[in-house]
């Protein structure tokens, strides 16, 4: 098999690789990153990286793999990123990643994970990147992120989750990126964002929940960026976002809403983008963006709107886009006359 070994650090080869010898890497010590990524290997030997202990990086990703020895990573104490995303996994040994204590990245997206062990991540405090969307988790392991402190973005996005532990991120107060999208999420534990002063996103689309506790945000100060778009949403809690100053993006389009509290952005100054689209909003209160001088875009049409308070943009100086069409107006709006001149119209 040709193979090349640039400055005795990293390993690449051009071939189309089926399998890995077990001793390839014998006499490489000063290995530091290995490339063996979109090739055809069903399987890894035990022992391949037995003699590496500098090793770095790993990338397995876009093969065939259906199973990884968990073994595998025993004498590599200083490995930080390892790709195993789009291959077979079915499961991950629970002490793959027991002597691996600097690991910071670990992508196994696009396989067909149907569960996670509980202590896969036990003796890895540096662990900042996990990206486990597309496979096929039903459930998640209540301490599955006990020992990341350092964690920074959880992906979880297109599983079959149903569930969320309420004490999944307790010890992950660094966390600012959660992504749980296109799972059958049909509530939120109330707790579950309680140790995470540092989240700037979260996105909960296309679940199932037909709620969210009030108190969900209230040690989020950070938050950016809520997607919650496509569910089963009826109601949202009036001080939802009493704690949340910086939120600049709330999408709360595609779900079942009659209703929005009127000062549910009454702490958001920052706001800027709303979209709470495709719902059955039969009005809007008057004061609703009486603080939001940052919002630029709106949308609030297919809804049940017959008509918008007259000083709904009072204090809005910056939109420009607001989408009202598809709603049971009172007065039809002109395609060619601005909001300003079909309001005047509307109160005459």
């Amino acid at each position: 098999m040709d193979k090349v070994i640039l400055d005795q650090r990293t390993f690449q080869t051009d071939n189309q690789l089926t399998s890995i010898s077990e001793n390839l890497f014998a006499n490489t010590p000063q290995l530091m990153e290995v490339h063996l990524d979109n090739y055809q290997l069903t399987s890894i030997p035990e022992n391949l990286f037995a003699n590496t202990p500098q090793l770095i990086e790993v990338r397995l990703n876009h093969n065939q793999l259906t199973s990884i020895p968990e073994n595998l990573f025993t004498n590599t104490p200083q490995l930080h990123k390892l790709y195993l995303n789009h291959n077979q996994l079915t499961s991950i040994p629970e002490n793959l990643f027991a002597n691996t204590p600097q690991l910071s990245v670990v992508y196994l997206f696009y396989n067909q994970l149907t569960s996670i062990p509980e202590n896969l991540f036990a003796n890895t405090p540096q662990l900042k990147y996990v990206h486990l969307d597309n496979n096929q988790l039903t459930s998640i392991p209540e301490n599955l992120f006990a020992n990341t402190p350092q964690l920074i973005e959880v992906r979880l996005n297109h599983n079959q989750l149903t569930s969320i532990p309420e004490n999944l991120f307790a010890n992950t107060p660094q966390l600012d990126k959660l992504y749980l999208n296109h799972n059958q999420l049909t509530s939120v534990p109330e707790n579950l964002f309680a140790n995470t002063p540092q989240l700037i996103e979260v996105c909960l689309s296309y679940n199932q929940l037909t709620n969210i506790p009030e108190t969900l945000f209230a040690n989020t100060p950070q938050l950016h960026k809520l997607y919650l778009n496509d569910n089963q949403l009826t109601s949202i809690p009036e001080n939802l976002f009493a704690n949340t100053p910086q939120l600049s993006v709330v999408y709360l389009n595609y779900n079942q809403l009659t209703s929005i509290p009127e000062n549910l952005f009454a702490n958001t100054p920052q706001l800027k983008y709303v979209h709470i689209n495709d719902n059955q909003l039969t009005s809007i209160p008057e004061n609703l963006f009486a603080n939001t001088p940052q919002l630029i875009e709106l949308r609030l049409n297919h809804n049940q709107l017959t008509s918008i308070p007259e000083n709904l943009f009072a204090n809005t100086p910056q939109l420009i886009y607001v989408y009202l069409d598809k709603n049971p107006w009172e007065v039809e709006i002109d395609p060619d006359e601005s909001i300003q001149e079909w309001l005047k119209r509307m109160y005459i």
